[in-house]
């Protein structure tokens, strides 16, 4: 979720943090008795028995790989997303039967994917609009095949209406699923229900899926984007990649709701797109279509993006978030919306970290995933 949606710390070189005084918070509401600090996913040393390789956060689901390459969920099952019968919830993660060999998990809203080891990629979930890349518009309860795919080397899916791209063995990138805001990259705005490759792109080596929009990391450092806003001043959906200026040399992205953060070798953030909930970090609830960089942050070694918010792990393995914090995701123990960086406390040896909608988790040093937010099941549903 490796650098995607759940992200493995790089080393990278140290740089300096801004100064100065942090803006007030906005406030959305009283914290809530079903919003909680960090503490350890109940059930999954149960479930993940040898110890967890990975866990991705997705709009109020979540899964983890095992070390066996077997996958657990837990969460909301709104269509099928947690790969059992509906109308079945899993407040605690229970494993996918049938399912091993997995290398990555990528939760999304509605649906989610599996890298395997095979370089074949599988769905499961809604289907309406093809997300699930097997060719069909059938929602699938249990995990089925991404057709024309046996070459992926990494994977993610966005907290959107449903899609979903995979970095292949050629650099080359391809997407399936929603479309209308042409964050497919292949120059329409006609949904796919089985991969299409992005145009123009050969260079891939991380692939980012938000909301509305896509983004891509190429060997060079620089980075692409197609579909929504995400730093066009015309704000008109981009149907093949635009290069984003004024990054400097980037080492990771991540793509959120209607915003990106990239991540630069120097240990520094930058962001970019909306931020009426604060997500870029700059101090404002300003948008910005330009890069801005993220007020009083240096030293990060990886970071996750969700619908409205951001988290970074620093080198010495603590998390700082900002953004949109109405389920707690911030993790600071309050529901105010944040425009610069907070630290989560008490939260420390973090070695991997995944953001999703209403909860934020962490993989630590010692095995365990700490999660924070509203984790029991919420009542808002994702974007259609």
């Amino acid at each position: 979720m490796l650098p995607f949606k759940f992200l493995l710390i790089a080393p990278v070189a140290a740089a300096a943090v801004s100064c100065g005084p942090s803006p007030s918070p906005r406030t959305v509401r009283a914290l809530s008795p079903r919003i909680s600090p960090p503490v350890p996913v109940t059930g999954l040393d149960a479930a993940c028995r040898d110890g967890v390789a990975s866990v991705s956060t997705g709009w109020s689901h979540s899964c983890a790989v095992c070390k066996t390459t077997e996958v657990a969920c837990w969460g909301t099952n709104f269509l099928g997303n947690l790969g059992v019968p509906l109308p079945t919830e899993r407040p605690t993660p229970a494993i996918i039967a049938g399912l091993k060999g997995v290398q990555e998990i990528a939760a999304g809203s509605y649906h989610t994917c599996a890298r395997l080891g095979s370089g074949h990629v599988t769905c499961w979930g809604a289907n309406n609009d093809g997300q699930l890349g097997d060719d069909t518009n059938a929602t699938r309860l249990h995990p089925v095949m991404v057709a024309d795919l046996d070459d992926a080397q990494q994977i993610d899916v966005g907290l959107g209406p449903g899609h979903a791209c995979a970095v292949v063995r050629s650099g080359k990138v391809r997407c399936w699923g929603v479309n209308f805001n042409s964050q497919l990259g292949d120059g329409t705005m006609t949904n796919h229900a089985a991969p299409v490759d992005v145009a123009i792109l050969d260079d891939a080596t991380q692939v980012s899926t938000g909301a509305y929009h896509s983004c891509a990391l190429r060997r060079s450092g620089k980075v692409a984007c197609w579909g929504g806003k995400h730093g066009r001043q015309d704000h008109i959906p981009s149907p093949v990649p635009r290069e984003i200026g004024d990054l400097g040399e980037v080492i990771q992205i991540a793509a959120g709701g209607e915003h990106t953060c990239a991540l630069r070798s120097a240990g520094t953030v930058v962001c970019w797109g909306m931020n009426g909930a604060g997500q870029l970090g700059d101090g404002t609830w300003t948008d910005h279509d330009a890069p801005i960089e993220v007020r009083e942050l240096g030293g990060v070694t990886a970071i996750s993006s969700a619908s409205n918010h951001t988290c970074a792990v620093l080198r010495d393995r603590t998390v700082k978030c900002w953004g949109a914090n109405e389920h707690g995701q911030l993790g600071d123990g309050t529901t105010d919306a944040r425009n610069v960086p907070v630290a989560v406390p008490g939260l420390g040896d973090v070695m991997a970290l995944s953001t999703g909608h209403r909860t934020s988790c962490a993989q630590l040093g010692d095995g365990r995933v700490l999660c924070w937010g509203e984790l029991d099941r919420g009542e808002e549903t994702p974007p259609r």
